[in-house]
């Protein structure tokens, strides 16, 4: 890992773990409309530059965070450009189809 990363939420600290049992490979990358848009206009990236920077990459440096109000995600770091980014993925039930905003990660879930 580059540096630490402290989430807040209602100005309190989430607890989070740097553990990682492995390398992660993110084989498909399901990006909202809404998020695509926060993307650029609030980071100034566009989606495509985020999807090349992770998908189908070996070796992303990343830890799982259990966040009390959205549940297990990784958290990985990224190059994107000259920046150094930190994007955020969730669980789905099912890879192959569109799934819920947010939803409840189940055991043995993938992340992509």
């Amino acid at each position: 890992m580059r540096g630490s990363i402290e989430f807040r939420y209602d100005d309190a600290p989430a607890s989070y773990s740097h553990t990682v049992a492995g390398s992660l490979w993110v084989s498909r990358l399901i990006i909202s409309d809404a998020t695509k848009v926060k993307l650029s206009a609030v980071h100034g990236l566009d989606w495509h530059e985020v999807s090349e920077a992770i998908v189908g990459v070996a070796g992303l440096d990343y830890f799982w965070h259990d966040d009390p109000k959205r549940g297990l995600r990784a958290i990985v770091e990224a190059d994107i450009g000259s920046r150094a980014c930190v994007i955020v993925l969730y669980p789905v039930a099912d890879p192959s189809a569109t799934p819920t905003r947010r939803e409840a990660p189940a055991p043995g879930d993938t992340f992509i």
